[in-house]
């Protein structure tokens, strides 16, 4: 795991290949060390519009190319974010034969647990570890929380614990309590050495906190916006900003 506080999302190939490299590029010349790349998906339920809306006028998406496109980035550490429909379409054992030594870790939004600890075998054999998603209301029942944690690191398959602001879409506009979620972070990390990462609703109106709290935060629709727009300038500009 290689967290530096700030963790860009992007889509993968978006809006297309050679600009995708350009970006990934420019990332990694900037010292970020993690980023998270979402798989288009038609129905996807968890993102907010902006997302959503790229992801619909994606046409003939490939893996194979997006992972030929991320071959160049072998000291990024690469977390693929996708729907388990994706999967499945393809068939768990092919994806992630696909995704062996490609990408390290796998973030599936719409999979509990259960599923993920019920293949860990599989993602043994491919070397591939996953991110556990929790909301910050899960947080409250910390005696299950922590039998949770003893598991996740009794099989060292999770990469990261994924601690979301609220249930819900993603997006800029999430009233957010900080208070709350600091006091959430200090309690997961004190009883797990998986690195916690927080996302959902930050922005480039608070995104000051999480790096002054040396919180590992994730940013993805105001990046996606200025990508969508085609202004990569402020693309940049509010990339070092985050990474300063």
């Amino acid at each position: 795991m290689k967290e530096k506080y700030f963790i860009p999302f992007l889509i993968g190939n978006y809006p297309k290949n050679s600009e995708f490299i350009k970006i990934m590029n420019f990332i990694s010349k900037n010292g970020i060390k993690t980023v998270e790349i979402g798989v288009p998906f038609s129905e996807a339920y968890s993102d907010g519009k902006v997302i959503s809306n790229i992801y619909k006028k994606i046409r003939n998406f490939s893996l194979d190319e997006l992972l030929k496109s991320l071959d160049k980035f072998k000291y990024i550490y690469k977390i693929l974010v996708c729907y388990s429909n994706f999967i499945e379409n393809l068939g768990i054992d092919i994806f992630l034969k696909k995704i062996k030594k490609k990408i390290n870790s796998l973030l599936i939004i719409d999979q509990p647990l259960k599923y993920l600890l019920k293949i860990k075998k599989k993602f043994i054999k491919n070397h591939i570890k996953f991110v556990y998603i929790i909301s910050i209301n899960n947080v409250k029942n910390i005696n299950n929380t922590k039998s949770i944690f003893k598991k996740l690191e009794k099989y060292n398959l999770c990469s990261h614990i994924y601690l979301i602001n609220r249930l819900g879409v993603t997006g800029e506009k999430i009233n957010i309590n900080y208070k709350n979620i600091y006091k959430n972070f200090i309690k997961i990390s004190r009883f797990t050495k998986i690195p916690v990462i927080i996302g959902f609703g930050i922005n480039k109106n608070n995104y000051f906190y999480y790096k002054k709290k040396k919180i590992n935060f994730v940013i993805g629709t105001k990046l996606m916006k200025y990508i969508k727009e085609k202004n990569i300038k402020k693309f940049k500009k509010f990339v070092k900003k985050c990474i300063k």
